[in-house]
């Protein structure tokens, strides 16, 4: 393209009636203000509309108690596993980006450990500090999504990985 006003023309002409995915609201009150005809939706709102049009939906859990769930599932595997880092609560939000991202590409807890062990080598082949870290961090986040994902379905409540089309 020869410039952004035509970049933008180009984009606006290909989405007209579509649907598009944004990474926030003032992103999409942008993108709506050079592409009219366009629904700009952020992923959460993407995921309120798949939720709503579930045969039979139920509760489906805010940021705030997705966030309380983890917090509490990266405590408990805290202290069954061994870690070398500071629990921080920023910390724990991008773990549950994470597993968000995890389960958007269809991969399972148990097969992302798996590959990550599979990465390093055999465990009593951990020869650096750093091959011994990087397995540790693995089990801390596995143990700990395993439990998050526990918790969620003891809430009785969806979460995004059990709404997706």
């Amino acid at each position: 393209m020869p410039d952004l006003r035509t970049y933008r023309a180009a984009i606006a002409r290909l989405a007209r009636g579509s649907l598009i995915l944004v990474p926030s609201r003032s992103a999409a009150r942008q993108f709506a203000a050079h592409s009219p005809g366009s629904a700009c939706v952020t992923r959460d709102e993407l995921y309120d509309r798949f939720h709503a049009h579930l045969s039979q939906p139920v509760r489906r859990l805010s940021n705030l108690e997705r966030e309380v769930m983890a917090q509490a599932a990266a405590r408990s595997a805290a202290a069954s596993t061994e870690i070398t880092f500071q629990l921080r609560p920023g910390l724990v939000v991008e773990m549950l980006r994470f597993y968000d991202q995890l389960r958007r590409q269809s991969q399972q807890v148990n097969r992302f450990e798996e590959l990550i062990g599979e990465a390093l080598g055999p465990a009593d082949s951990d020869i650096d500090r750093g091959a011994r870290r990087m397995r540790q961090q693995t089990e801390f986040l596995a143990a700990t999504f395993r439990d998050y994902a526990r918790r969620v379905r003891e809430s009785g409540a969806d979460d995004e990985s059990r709404i997706q089309p």
